[in-house]
């Protein structure tokens, strides 16, 4: 059916979807119900996807971390492989007041002012972070009555308001940590990074996108062209490590004590 502006309404296969299509404006707006959580984030993947195709098609560089924007306006990326405390940390930032950008993946502009850009997924809350911080954890518990034993999946959007978080799209990077956990040493300690050992690091937790994406027609860069190019890639690492400071941050025991310090 057609609205009283023109657009084509089109339900789709699956209960509770709709499709609004302008062909004047070229959008395509998504539509589904609140109470129907699992379409609604099939379709959040679905958009992050073409998304984050757009940015690669643009040369950003896809990063695995979290990131959030500190009181001068910059962006602090916090890159790990999974166990890292990417997410404890982005909860650390945040509680002292740090606005949300990310939490577990960043566009990242390959040119100065290196601007990040957040994407949205799903933020995986583990139970060993949830113990690391009481109050997300009662408050999880009091929103979803469950007691997360394992882990809990929650939008970004739910994430922020369990925290009572601001939040941006992006912001110019002002930061890069590499962060590891080390329960031999208390606190959170900075450790600075030269220019070739933080190009190396960055180039370590750049995302490679799976052979079904990258050969999907859906999700495509077109022009038979590579995802990642590798010299653009390590010419664009050492361009960013050239200009940003970067420390191994070491999550030690009793890390989330008191407010964080970053580096200046």
């Amino acid at each position: 059916t057609r609205d009283e502006r023109g657009r084509l309404w089109i339900a789709g296969e699956t209960d509770g979807l709709t499709f609004r299509l302008d062909r004047s404006q070229r959008t395509v707006e998504i539509v589904s119900l609140a109470s129907d959580s699992p379409t609604r984030v099939a379709v959040m993947r679905v958009v992050r996807e073409l998304a984050t195709t757009a940015c690669l098609r643009d040369g950003q560089l896809p990063i695995h971390g979290s990131a959030f924007v500190r009181s001068d306006g910059s962006a602090v990326i916090v890159c790990g492989p999974k166990g890292a405390g990417k997410t404890s940390l982005l909860v650390h930032a945040l509680h002292s007041g740090a606005t949300y950008l990310a939490n577990d993946r960043v566009m990242l502009e390959p040119v100065a002012p290196f601007v990040a850009h957040g994407m949205p997924t799903i933020v995986s809350l583990r139970s060993g972070m949830l113990d690391l911080f009481e109050r997300i954890k009662s408050a999880l518990e009091d929103r979803q009555s469950v007691s997360p034993s394992t882990s809990v999946g929650i939008t970004p959007a739910k994430f922020r308001q369990l925290l009572g978080a601001p939040s941006l799209g992006q912001a110019p990077l002002g930061m890069l940590l590499f962060s590891r956990v080390d329960t031999s040493v208390r606190g959170l300690r900075f450790e600075r990074l030269g220019l070739d050992d933080c190009a190396l690091a960055l180039g370590k937790n750049l995302l490679r996108p799976s052979n079904p994406i990258r050969s999907s027609e859906v999700f495509t860069l077109g022009e038979h062209r590579e995802v990642l190019e590798p010299q653009l890639v390590a010419d664009a690492c050492h361009s960013i490590a050239n200009v940003v400071p970067a420390y191994v941050c070491v999550v030690g025991a009793g890390a989330f004590d008191t407010p964080p310090s970053w580096p200046e």
